[in-house]
Formats: structure tokens, sequence, C-alpha cells
């Protein structure tokens, strides 16, 4: 077509086939130059891309995703099916319910990353740039995070947020939860505010770092290390406690 290549796979007409007596199955391997960008549209396959890609598209899936080197682009949306993902850089957009999302080596590039799952746990890997995540029944677990951009909000309900933040120099953090811990280990040199409630039964603790006291009360805590340069907002609702660690405590 006009701009692409389109490949079509048909069953042969006229359908429906016999139940009993007829099947079939496909196992593709299609081989494209370097950074080609792909949009597949196959409910009910699993995806193996392995790049050099510039983008990969793929709007509604049931099947499993294993993605790897992509430079611009990466929209995946599935549902009950793990995905893994390994050196994607640009535009991301992943999403999948009851079961995990994996990722290493994540770079959000111009726009910010998403991450949906619900019933499932997310854990990435070395992960640059702004982020948006909303979980639920799930722990979500970034390390080695470098947080930059002008915002990035991390939801959760039910399972614990825990983030190793290895630098972040502008911007803000927002993180909420319901009923499960928030969990954050920062490094010393952390130039930050930091806004942190919980509900009614549950505890604020800091420790491993130099902060001066900005606002204590039975629920709620405000800190300042260094001059305050970016915002951290840590909230709860529901039973669960909140968690400020230094790297002396790791």
């Amino acid at each position: 077509i006009p701009g692409a290549t389109r490949l079509d796979l048909r069953a042969p007409n006229p359908v429906p086939w016999d139940i009993e007596n007829e099947a079939g199955g496909i196992d593709l391997v299609v081989k494209v130059p370097h950074n080609t960008s792909i949009i597949i549209e196959a409910v009910y396959f699993d995806v193996v891309a392995v790049g050099p890609l510039n983008s990969l598209t793929v709007a509604k899936s049931l099947g499993r995703f294993e993605v790897s080197n992509i430079s611009k682009q990466l929209k995946i949306s599935t549902a009950n099916r793990r995905i893994n993902l390994k050196n994607i850089r640009g535009n991301i957009s992943v999403s999948t319910t009851n079961s995990s999302i994996v990722a290493e080596d994540i770079k959000a590039i111009g726009q910010t990353a998403r991450f949906r799952n619900n019933g499932g746990d997310l854990k990435i890997n070395n992960f640059s740039g702004a982020i948006n995540v909303k979980n639920q029944f799930g722990k979500t677990v970034i390390s080695n995070f470098i947080v930059s951009g002008e915002s990035s909000v991390i939801r959760n309900s039910s399972g614990p947020i825990i983030l190793e933040i290895i630098k972040m120099v502008e911007g803000q953090l927002v993180l909420i939860n319901k009923h499960e811990d928030i969990d954050i280990t920062i490094p010393d040199s952390l130039s930050a505010f930091y806004s942190l409630a919980v509900d009614e039964h549950g505890t604020i603790e800091a420790s491993g770092f130099s902060f001066t006291p900005d606002l204590v009360q039975k629920n709620r805590l405000n800190l300042l290390s260094g001059d305050g340069t970016v915002e951290i907002t840590g909230s709860i609702r529901g039973q669960g406690n909140i968690f400020i660690r230094g790297e002396g405590d790791r």
C-alpha cells in the first residue's frame, strides 16, 4: 500500500470451518530492515519482536509479548498475558491485566511513559525519564530510577510501591497508594521537599539522610533536604506506611 508494506493472512472461504474436522495454526517469522516501524493486528497471537526497530504498535491483543531494542515508539496492550521488555526508548505505552510486566533499560523520550496493570506486578530496572503508572492488586517496583521531566505519577492499590531513586534534579514525583506501603530509597545528595501523609493507623519514617522537619503532625510529615529543589509527595488511603530511606540504610 502507499508508503508501507502490508501482509495479510486469511482463512480460506467459505467459513465457518468444520469445527470437528478442520483446524489451522500459524507460526510466522518476518524479517524486516533495521529501524522499520511495525503495526500488528493479530489478537490471538503471541508477539516476539527483536529490533533494532523504530516502533511497534499492537492496539489490542490476548497474546504474550517479548519486545527488545525499540528506539522511537512502543504501544502495546494485552490482557491476561505477560509482557517482557528490554532496551526501549521513546514514546512508551504498555498495558496488561492479571499478569506481570517486567522491563529493563527503559528511557522515556519526549513524552511520559505510561504503564497500566490490573491484577499483576510491575517491575522495572533502569528507568530514565517521566513515568505514569496505574496498578491494582500488584507490586510496583522501580529500581535505578532516574527521574526527569515536569511530573511523574505512580498510583497503586492493594500492592506496595517500592522505588530506588538514584537521581532527580527537576520536577515533581507524586506517589498515591491504598492499603499498602510506600518505600523510597534516595541518594544522600538529593535536594528535595517531601510532603507525606497517611491515614489514622499509618506511620511515616525517615532515616539514613540529613533533613529538616518542616511540619510534624500525627499523620503528616513535611521534610526538607538540601535546598528543596524537587518535590516528592506521598499519600496513603487506608492501612499503609511510608518509609523514606537514605543510602546509609540500603
